[in-house]
Parts: structure tokens; C-alpha cells; sequence
């Protein structure tokens, strides 16, 4: 198995500002990963709330780049979403649903302030590289969630 790479966090429940480890810093774990399918596969850990039914805060999330990812774009996928607004760069991960061909981004949570869905443009729209510095303001999906892992052991 090869390690993988902790590069990050991303916020379950608010947009927060994206920040990436420096190399040196990162954390790295052995999992099975289908590395082999995506070289670019990295891991996110959840910081936060909103997807608490789903990926408790703390769970470590193995995500493909969506560059690397050949698979359908469908109803239950987990996706990181990159929005750019004032300038940042401010992620969340959230689940997809399509609905009468319009996308949205839900939270899965056990908390009601955290039940409001956001409107993405549908695939076709999407970036296949993430967003960089002078692109529109506007939200990207960047990354698929392909795996997860989180500890059984109270922390």
C-alpha cells in the first residue's frame, strides 16, 4: 500500500478558507485506495457538523482529483466543492443530488442548521483543474470522495 497523504482540511458545515499543508506537515496513513486508478489521490480530514450522518468531524476523506475521475456523475456522489468569492479560495465537502437536471450540493446532518442545499451549474460547466488565482467568482467541484476512514477510538 502506498501512503496517503493528508494535504488538508475542508469544512463540513461553512465555507472556509483553503489551506493546503505544507509538505512537511502532512500527515500520511496506509489504506486501501485505488491509487492505481487516480495518482493524484490525496486525503481531506473533516473539520466540522454539516455531514455528520455521513462523515463525522475528524473523518479522513481520500478524494481523486476530478481530472482523474472517469466515473458518472449521479445522484450520491460526495464531492469537494471550491468556491471562489472576494478573491479566496473556500471549500466544504457535500453530497450531490440531481433533481429535474438541476445540481445541488446538500449537507447531511444531524443539526437543522444545516439543511439548506446550494445550486451548482451541472457538469458540463464544471472545470476539470481547480480554480486559480483571477478565475470568476463562482463554485467548482474539484475533487470526488472515493473513500473515507475515521477511528473508532474516542478521541
Amino acid at each position: 500500500m502506498d501512503p496517503i497523504y493528508i494535504k488538508g482540511e475542508v469544512r463540513a458545515g461553512h465555507w472556509s478558507q483553503a489551506q493546503e499543508f505544507p509538505a512537511d506537515e502532512q500527515e500520511h496513513f496506509y489504506a486501501p485506495a485505488p491509487t492505481h486508478l487516480y495518482p493524484g489521490l490525496y486525503a481531506l480530514r473533516v473539520v466540522g457538523p454539516s455531514m455528520d450522518i455521513i462523515f463525522p468531524d475528524k473523518t479522513i476523506l481520500m478524494v481523486a482529483p476530478l481530472h482523474e475521475y472517469f466515473g458518472p456523475i449521479e445522484t450520491g456522489l460526495f464531492v469537494i466543492a471550491q468556491r471562489v468569492h472576494d478573491g479566496l479560495f473556500e471549500t466544504t465537502v457535500k453530497q450531490l443530488e440531481i433533481i429535474d437536471g438541476r445540481y445541488w450540493l446538500w449537507p447531511k446532518s444531524t443539526r437543522p442548521e444545516f439543511i439548506s442545499p446550494i445550486e451548482i451549474p451541472p457538469p458540463e460547466d464544471w472545470d476539470t483543474q481547480p480554480p486559480t488565482a483571477g478565475v470568476a467568482e463562482g463554485i467548482y467541484i474539484i475533487a470526488v470522495v472515493v473513500g473515507s476512514y475515521r477511528s473508532e477510538i474516542p478521541s
